[in-house]
C-alpha cells in the first residue's frame, strides 16, 4: 500500500521524543515505550486506517487548512500568508511547506489527499453541528485575552458557558481532555507559583517568563473580566485572530487601513499583527512592526496625516488586552502605553507639512525669463494639476533638490514646491 510507505517514511525522519508528541497530540492510543521503529510503524497503521479518528481530533485552524489543500488538489501548491499558529500537520510531516520571506507555499501530497479526502466534509461538518468548533473558539479566545491563565479558570468559565447554552458536558470534558490546543499549551508552574496548572495562548513564545514578568505590575492583581462574546471574537479566524475591531479605536483603524488601500482580506492579519506586537512595547523591532502598515508608505503622506495615522494605531494598541497585564489594557491600568514618540523617525525621512494654501510672494516675471506659457488652454490644463492657489509666472533659476525651497518656508526644494513642480 503506497500511503503506508509514505508516511511511514515521513514518520521515519523524526526523533522518538517527537514521535511520542504525535501520539498524544493525534489521541493515537499507542504505548509510548516502544522502540523507535515499533512507534513508526503503529503511528503510520493508525494514521492510514483511522483517519476519521485522528481528523477529529485536530484543531479547527488544522482542519480549515485541510479543506483548502484539498479543494486545490493533491500536490497543488497554494500560496498562504506567514503565520506562527501551531499546526500539528505541518509540524509532524502530513503537509508539506516551503517558507518564502513573508509567506508560505503549502500543499497536499497525494497519498495524504487520498487518506483524508472522503472523511474531511463530514467531519467539519460535525465539528460545526456538535459545537465543538464553537467551544474551541472560546478556549482560545481565552487564552488570546489573558496570554496565561491558570487551567482551573478556563476550566470554570467553559463550565460556566457550556450550563448557560445547554451544551453536552461530555463535550466539554472531551474537548479539555483531548483538545491538541489544549495538549500544547498546559504546563506546570515552578515553586514561585504554586506548581499551579496553566494553559498559555498558542500565540506565546514563553509563558513561564510572562508568569515572572507580571510581578512587576503587582498593582494589577487581578485578572480582567470578559464576556464570553469577548472571548469568541478573540478566539475565531484562527491562525489570525484579532479583538476590539467593533470598538470605536477598532473602527478608526480599520477605516485607516481601508484608506491605505488594504483589502478587505488583509484588514483582519493586519489588526492581528498590531495586537501581537502591542504585546512587547520593549522591543524596538516589535514596535516597528506594529507601525508598520503606516511607517511603510510615510513617502506618501503628509506629515499631519502620518502622525494622525500613527496615533490611530497607537490608540488601538493601548485599548487592547495587555499579557502581562493579566487581560488589563494600557488604557486602564497606564503601564506599556504605546506613544508614537516610540517610532523610530529619521528626521531627513518624516514627510514634510504641506500649507493648505501656497503662501509664497507674489509672483512676479524675472528680468530675462519668458512666460512660456502662451494659450488659454495650455494654462487651464496645468492651473488643473496644480494645489489652489499656486502661483504662476514667477520664474526661478536651477535649484538643487536638497537646497532650501526659494519659498522661504525653511525646507528642501524637494520636500515644498520640488515636490509639485517635479
Amino acid at each position: 500500500m503506497k500511503e503506508r510507505s509514505d508516511i511511514k517514511n515521513i514518520l521515519g525522519g523524526f526523533q522518538k521524543f517527537e514521535l511520542k508528541d504525535f501520539v498524544i497530540l493525534y489521541d493515537a492510543g499507542i504505548p509510548l515505550d516502544l522502540k523507535k521503529a515499533d512507534l513508526v510503524n503503529e503511528l503510520t497503521c493508525f494514521l492510514v486506517s483511522r483517519p476519521q479518528k485522528w481528523l477529529r481530533s485536530l484543531t479547527e485552524r488544522d482542519l480549515r487548512l485541510l479543506e483548502q489543500l484539498v479543494s486545490a488538489g493533491p500536490d497543488k501548491p497554494v500560496e498562504m500568508d506567514f503565520s506562527e499558529f501551531p499546526s500539528l500537520l505541518i509540524a509532524s510531516g502530513l503537509i508539506d511547506i516551503n517558507p518564502q520571506m513573508d509567506y508560505e507555499i503549502v500543499w497536499l501530497r497525494h497519498e495524504v489527499y487520498d487518506i483524508v479526502s472522503p472523511y474531511l466534509a463530514d467531519v467539519i461538518r460535525e465539528g460545526e453541528r456538535t459545537y465543538r468548533f464553537e467551544l474551541e473558539r472560546l478556549m482560545l479566545g481565552y487564552l488570546n485575552l489573558y496570554g496565561v491563565m491558570p487551567y482551573k479558570m478556563l476550566y470554570d468559565l467553559v463550565d460556566k458557558y457550556v450550563a448557560e447554552h445547554m451544551i453536552p458536558h461530555n463535550l466539554m470534558y472531551e474537548m479539555m481532555s483531548s483538545s491538541p490546543l489544549l495538549k500544547m499549551s498546559r504546563f506546570t508552574g515552578d515553586t514561585s507559583h504554586g506548581d499551579e496548572l496553566y494553559v498559555a495562548s498558542p500565540l506565546l513564545d514563553d509563558p513561564e517568563r510572562l508568569l515572572d514578568d507580571r510581578s512587576e505590575y503587582r498593582n494589577v492583581k487581578k485578572y480582567a473580566v470578559f464576556t464570553d462574546q469577548d472571548a469568541l471574537e478573540a478566539g475565531s479566524g484562527a491562525p489570525f485572530c484579532a479583538f476590539g475591531l467593533k470598538t470605536e479605536k477598532g473602527k478608526a483603524l480599520l477605516a485607516m487601513l481601508r484608506k491605505l488601500r488594504y483589502e478587505e482580506t488583509y484588514l483582519t492579519r493586519e489588526a492581528h499583527d498590531i495586537w501581537m506586537n502591542s504585546q512587547d512595547v520593549h522591543s524596538p523591532e516589535a514596535i516597528e512592526d506594529m507601525y508598520g502598515a503606516v511607517t511603510d508608505v510615510e513617502d506618501e503622506l503628509t506629515a499631519s496625516r502620518y502622525r494622525s495615522y500613527l496615533q490611530v494605531i497607537a490608540d488601538y494598541a493601548n485599548s487592547l488586552p495587555k499579557w502581562l497585564l493579566s487581560g488589563h489594557s494600557s488604557a486602564e491600568t497606564g503601564y506599556l502605553t504605546s506613544e508614537i514618540s516610540d517610532v523610530p523617525m529619521d528626521d531627513e525621512l518624516m514627510p514634510a507639512d504641506e500649507p493648505e494654501h501656497w503662501s509664497m510672494p507674489h509672483p512676479t516675471i524675472s528680468e530675462g525669463y519668458s512666460d512660456l506659457i502662451e494659450s488659454d488652454d495650455a494654462l487651464d490644463q496645468l492651473e488643473s494639476r496644480m494645489p489652489d492657489g499656486f502661483p504662476f509666472g514667477m520664474a526661478i533659476p536651477h535649484v538643487a533638490p536638497d537646497d532650501p525651497c526659494p519659498c522661504g518656508s525653511g525646507l528642501k526644494y524637494c520636500r515644498c514646491h520640488g515636490k509639485v513642480l517635479s
